[in-house]
């Protein structure tokens, strides 16, 4: 397939100002946590058709009712559990025929992490959009970085730049988080 533009995919994560997603044990302490990130991404996921979440997500978060799409290389290909759950073997089957597989009308898809499947899109169909809140007083020191070539803020931001994101607005969500929304140009 040449060309996947009808999705558009936006990540979405909260980093410490370290830029760690989850400390040693792959848990999101609950110092990175944030209200006011909560309560505007799980608005953002209610206008999604589709989530593209990694195994320890979704294990945390398995009861929440909303289409899902995950990564696994337990399986061969493809296989769609429920009528809002799917797993697919990315090295078999790529997202874009997941999704033509598993729900065709899908035109915007949230991906929500971990790492692995951040570097999964950045890879392969691309981020339409990033939105990244960064925790500022709260630093984890060791665990699982948004990506494993970021060691500080300003590697996200050539990341991003790389990719062919920039920041298309900044917005303080409280005195302890910034949120950057980052755009295709």
């Amino acid at each position: 397939m040449d060309s996947i533009n009808y999705l558009h995919t936006i990540g979405y994560a909260i980093i410490s100002h370290d830029c760690f997603i989850a400390d040693a044990t792959g848990n999101m302490p609950n110092g990175i946590k944030n209200d006011a990130d909560w309560r505007y991404f799980q608005s953002e996921l209610d206008n999604s058709d589709l989530l593209l979440i990694g195994r320890k997500s979704f294990i945390n978060f398995q009861n929440i009712k909303r289409n899902r799409l995950i990564p696994t290389s337990k399986i061969k290909d493809i296989e769609i559990e429920k009528n809002d759950l799917c797993f697919f073997n990315p090295k078999n089957i790529s997202i874009e025929d997941a999704v033509k597989v598993f729900l065709p009308e899908t035109k915007k898809i949230a991906v929500v992490g971990g790492n692995k499947v951040y570097e999964l899109v950045f890879n392969s169909i691309q981020f339409n959009e990033f939105h990244l809140t960064v925790a500022h007083s709260f630093y984890i020191n060791e665990g699982i970085l948004l990506n494993d070539n970021i060691k500080s803020l300003d590697d996200i931001f050539d990341l991003m730049n790389k990719n062919k994101l920039t920041v298309h607005k900044e917005k303080e969500l409280d005195k302890n988080a910034t949120l950057y929304i980052f755009k295709k140009y």
